[in-house]
């Protein structure tokens, strides 16, 4: 991360890495008008925090992943009233690895087991991620509790390497 915020070529070198693995981004492949309407819609309402549209969310997923090594993709869901002029009540949230809570941790109280933020069945899969309210660098600032909340597995998408078996983070 210093390297990229302090190094002009580490910069650069980030840059090609997301130029060159996103591109134009995932788009979509259909006749349907009205699908059409309502995808070209939709990407442009699709960042929780209105910075970005939907391919500005893939490449800062892919950045956030090649400078940091993780990245977390929450599918926040909204009232239908708030649903933009797509229709569509759907909203994607990046956030960095940070969010992870590694705190949570063992045996939870409905028979799962935690290990560092992420909580798994029996069975090893992910039923959730425990993600910290505010970026835990900024807790200062914004909130100095620093609390966690459980977000079901469905709604997460856990950017990262993964470079051996039953690896979690």
């Amino acid at each position: 991360r210093d390297l990229v915020r302090n190094n002009p070529y580490g910069r650069r070198a980030i840059a090609a890495l997301v130029g060159n693995a996103i591109g134009t981004g995932i788009t979509l492949g259909t006749d349907n008008a009205q699908v059409k309407k309502a995808w070209s819609l939709w990407t442009t309402e699709a960042d929780f925090h209105s910075d970005c549209d939907f391919y500005g969310l893939q490449a800062l997923a892919a950045r956030s992943g090649f400078e940091s090594g993780d990245c977390l993709l929450v599918r926040m869901r909204t009232k239908t009233d708030d649903a933009g002029r797509s229709g569509v009540p759907l909203r994607i949230k990046v956030l960095e690895g940070d969010f992870l809570d590694p705190a949570v941790n063992g045996s939870q109280t409905n028979g799962n087991m935690a290990i560092a933020g992420i909580e798994i069945d029996r069975t090893g899969r992910r039923v959730a991620y425990h993600l910290y309210t505010t970026h835990p660098g900024e807790t200062a600032i914004f909130d100095p509790r620093a609390t966690s909340v459980r977000v079901p597995a469905e709604d997460v998408i856990y950017l990262f390497e993964k470079e051996r078996p039953g690896q979690l983070l």
